[in-house]
């Protein structure tokens, strides 16, 4: 094992990898542990069990968290607005965080500070570390995601996306001073950011996924006699872009395919019930299942609907669903930055009439759905492996030099 030293910095806790940011910074974390000496420091806005604090200690050196909630992280935010930086940058800001970060600082000269979104970033500015020693893995542009937002709202909500959007913008060109490099999940990312701010320090470090435990062998197939064919979709549904694509697929797509077959439109995911119950309980033939412990069930042999209007990165939820033979239709703004060949591997739909073709031509033919389903899993097997996609990352590291 390398000897390296590296402080991790995560902005919520990165385990277990169900969302997409616990996706990528577990994923990191693991792989980070197999080659280095870890040390891993979070903010934590969720109840923390035993399981879920073992998995990460496992896998570090030594841990600290600090406990805050999503009313604080608002209330810093406004603050924050008011005088005139990004709600971003003051959301996640812990003065018992980093105190501790000091601490450990004093304590161990660390190879490489790895700070897990803009949100973490802020930690680089006010520490005794150098640019040299600092890596910034955005991830995404956040600045874009609130500007995007401030396209499909209006009133104060969309001057309030706008003005954290161009506040955000302003803070992420900073970030070319204080770090050696740049780090974004796909390309496309990376030449949204060079839009408004060149730089050679740029990195592209892709997500994958863990083809052993989204194996559709490892479960029973589901039965099709007497059963309905789910249309599934899977996400966190506290997330904007997630309830606006569900919203907006239920309202205009559903009621113009529902009588194609006997099928349901199943929603998986958290906060479902907050933000849909009501339209809902009056659309015959969808369901909120909610939060379950694992979605690969509602995956296998099923239908998987992506009908996201505002997507930034790279889209878990496509992947995952591929990785499970699940044949998927998704808007273009959930397969852009993927590796796939639409028409082969996933079906895109961009308008309403769009989404009944592919999907009318799913429900009525199995075999279009098999076919589908296997050439999904065989790309994901050959493209999307989480060793290959982190090898960049090793290589960015040095750690197997």
């Amino acid at each position: 094992m390398s000897h390296r030293q590296i402080l991790y910095l995560v902005h919520r806790t990165p385990y277990p990898p169900n969302r997409g940011h616990r996706i990528r910074s577990f994923h990191w974390l693991d792989y980070l542990a197999q080659r280095a000496e870890v040390d891993l420091a979070f903010l934590a806005d969720e109840p923390l069990s035993q399981k879920h604090l073992g998995e990460l200690a496992a896998r570090c050196r030594r841990m600290t968290w600090v406990r805050t909630t999503r009313l604080g992280q608002r209330c810093r935010g406004m603050i924050s607005l008011l005088f005139g930086r990004s709600a971003t940058e003051a959301a996640f800001n812990s003065g018992r965080l980093k105190s501790t970060l000091r601490t450990w600082l004093a304590e161990t000269t660390y190879d490489w500070i790895i700070a897990y979104c803009s949100s973490m970033a802020v930690y680089l500015k006010g520490l005794p570390v150098f640019p040299s020693q600092c890596i910034v893995d955005l991830v995404d542009v956040d600045s874009q995601k609130w500007l995007d937002y401030a396209e499909v709202t209006s009133g104060l909500s969309a001057f309030l996306y706008r003005m954290e959007g161009n506040r955000l913008r302003r803070f992420e060109c900073e970030l070319d001073r204080l770090a050696k490099f740049l780090v974004f999940v796909t390309e496309q990312e990376s030449r949204i950011y060079c839009t408004f701010h060149a730089t050679d320090k740029i990195r592209v470090v892709e997500n994958g996924v863990d083809l052993e435990y989204f194996d559709p062998s490892a479960l029973e197939s589901p039965g099709s006699t007497g059963v309905p064919l789910r249309l599934v979709f899977v996400g966190a549904m506290d997330y904007y872009p997630n309830v606006d694509g569900v919203r907006w697929f239920i309202q205009e797509v559903w009621p113009r395919i529902q009588n194609k077959g006997d099928i349901v439109f199943e929603i998986v995911g958290a906060g479902a019930e907050k933000n849909l119950c009501r339209l809902v309980e009056k659309t015959p033939g969808v369901r909120l299942v909610g939060d379950v412990p694992d979605v690969r069930p509602y995956l296998r042999g099923g239908i998987g609907v992506v009908p996201l209007r505002i997507a930034r990165g790279l889209q878990n939820k496509v992947l995952e669903a591929m990785a499970m033979g699940c044949p998927v239709v998704a808007s273009p703004a959930a397969v852009e930055g993927l590796d796939v060949t639409v028409g082969e591997d996933v079906l895109s739909a961009e308008n309403c009439d769009d989404w009944i073709a592919q999907l009318t031509q799913l429900i009525q033919s199995p075999e279009r759905r098999r076919q589908l389903g296997c050439a999904a899993r065989a790309k994901i097997e050959s493209r999307y492996r989480w060793p290959e996609r982190l090898k960049t990352l090793g290589e960015l590291l040095a750690l197997d030099s």
